[in-house]
């Protein structure tokens, strides 16, 4: 059940730095959904507009949140979560995914709501933003250290190579949406961001004579090393830091399993 609760409050205007102006009004709607417990089970999901919006414009749905449409928007947002949830539904590959991913002492998400709220914030945090990025040049474009998917594995399981300094680095870029400056990763997670970018860089040296893959060439002295786990740019004007670096996707996709078969995300 959502119930849909309007607050209206009587809001002095008061012009800057001046005493309170007399005879101007304005009224404040501000609009709630409460998310009702049966029993303690989730029936539908928190709206958020700046994540609705994200997920409806990824999604290219008919319906696009629109400040100031407050209770459209609430509406619109739950047919839409509905709709997502009624797709997962259908996907049997997916519900054994999540399936497999729980136990005992899991919540079951028989109706797949908070399933249906999790992807959602997926592609609102991380999906969106992995869009934004493919027109975005990364460096290097010619260089690669020809390492497989098994290749990762078999370093991540290395503890001569991937040590527990180096498995922080890498699962917290990876935790991050898989792309981040240094500076991002101190703030988020601790640790000063020199942390994180010497790691790197011990690290990606540790990878390089275990598995003596080729590197950048010796001209490119500042980044000899970090490449090998990396692709990099300039941050933009709206970013905490002064390089992004974005883990390689086979990588990345390695990082995931290893942290799912090793509990990471416990």
């Amino acid at each position: 059940m959502i119930d849909l609760i309007l607050f209206r409050s009587n809001q002095k205007k008061c012009a800057p730095n001046t005493a309170m102006m007399s005879g101007n009004n304005i009224i404040r709607t501000l609009i709630l959904s409460v998310h009702i417990y049966g029993c303690a089970i989730p029936t539908s999901i928190i709206y958020k507009y700046s994540e609705v919006r994200a997920v409806a414009k990824q999604l290219e749905s008919d319906f696009v949140p629109k400040k100031g449409y407050n209770t459209e928007n609430i509406i619109g947002s739950f047919d839409l979560y509905n709709e997502i949830c009624d797709s997962i539904a259908l996907d049997g590959e997916l519900i054994d995914m999540l399936k497999s991913s729980l136990n005992e002492n899991c919540y079951p998400d028989s109706a797949f709501k908070t399933l249906t709220v999790d992807i959602g914030f997926y592609i609102s945090r991380f999906y969106s933003q992995k869009a934004k990025q493919t027109d975005v040049n990364w460096f290097p474009a010619d260089y690669t250290p020809g390492l497989s998917a098994e290749d990762w594995t078999a370093l991540l399981n290395d503890t001569s190579v991937f040590n527990e300094t180096g498995l922080k680095i890498m699962k917290s870029f990876y935790d991050y949406g898989g792309a981040a400056t240094c500076k991002q990763l101190s703030v988020k997670y601790g640790e000063p961001s020199q942390f994180y970018n010497m790691g790197s860089t011990q690290l990606a040296k540790r990878v390089a004579e275990k598995t003596n893959c080729p590197l950048m060439p010796p001209a490119s002295e500042n980044s000899k090393w970090w490449p090998v786990l990396y692709l990099g740019r300039n941050a933009d004007t709206n970013t905490e830091g002064d390089w992004v670096w974005k883990l390689r996707n086979e990588l990345a996709h390695r990082i995931d399993e290893y942290c799912r078969q090793k509990s990471c995300y416990d």
